[in-house]
């Protein structure tokens, strides 16, 4: 009986590897930020310039006001973002082919006081929007969701 106590009490202290069981471990959250940042990259690269795309009138998003993600988009290039694109764009011939944009992902500078500005002013709008702060963890991207 002694080997199953031991067992027990090895499992118990361990816990379980089921991924919805327990608190994140670092692991996986440095996976799930490798992912994300991965994401992030793929969409920027395969986007279109934020500027241009929000001046066609047949380009929509699908939760955000134009007005409000025009204002973010131009407080982030005042800020020193290199570049702004919209990206997850699908298109819907339904509708008269708008494109819908899901994510804006901003490029973000390397320059380290410039940087600062672009997480203040990102900080900015995520406390507008009652959101959590987005922490400087050298990231190439910081992405917007949208939908």
């Amino acid at each position: 009986m002694k080997p199953l106590a031991i067992l027990l009490l090895l499992a118990a202290s361990l816990g379980c590897s089921h991924p919805s069981a327990g608190p994140p471990t670092v692991n996986s959250e440095a996976s799930e930020k490798a992912t994300q940042r991965k994401e992030d990259a793929d969409d920027f690269a395969s986007g279109k310039e934020a500027r241009a795309w929000l001046a066609d009138d047949k380009h929509v998003l699908f939760k955000a006001s134009k007005e409000g993600v025009s204002k973010l988009v131009g407080d982030l290039y005042a800020a020193g973002a290199p570049e702004l694109r919209f990206g997850k764009i699908v298109s819907d011939k339904d509708l008269g082919d708008r494109e819908f944009a899901g994510v804006l992902i901003a490029k973000l500078p390397t320059e380290p006081a410039t940087r600062n500005r672009v997480f203040e002013a990102m900080n900015a709008f995520w406390k507008q929007m009652g959101d959590d702060p987005v922490k400087d963890e050298g990231q190439e991207f910081a992405g917007f969701m949208l939908d």
